[in-house]
């Protein structure tokens, strides 16, 4: 709410995040906030990893992470 908050006070319209496939915990915080799924990037955690080769290949939860997705909110 305080990002929220702070981005309208300067105008700001768009609130844009990015999160990974397995972070099913985040996906739901979010869109229980008024986030939509905007794009989903298809293996995009295959190229992080050629710059951070310490991602796992699965999640605490045994999801395997491999794609990011941008999730969007509209501020009024």
């Amino acid at each position: 709410e305080k990002a929220e908050e702070a981005c309208r006070e300067r105008n700001i319209k768009q609130i844009k995040l990015i999160t990974t496939n397995d972070n099913i915990h985040a996906l739901a915080f979010y869109q229980k906030r008024g986030y939509r799924l905007d794009r989903l990037f298809v293996n995009a955690v295959e190229t992080a990893r050629k710059m951070k080769p310490e991602i796992p290949l699965l999640a605490d939860n045994k999801i395997p992470i491999r794609d990011e997705l941008l999730l969007v909110k509209e501020l009024q």
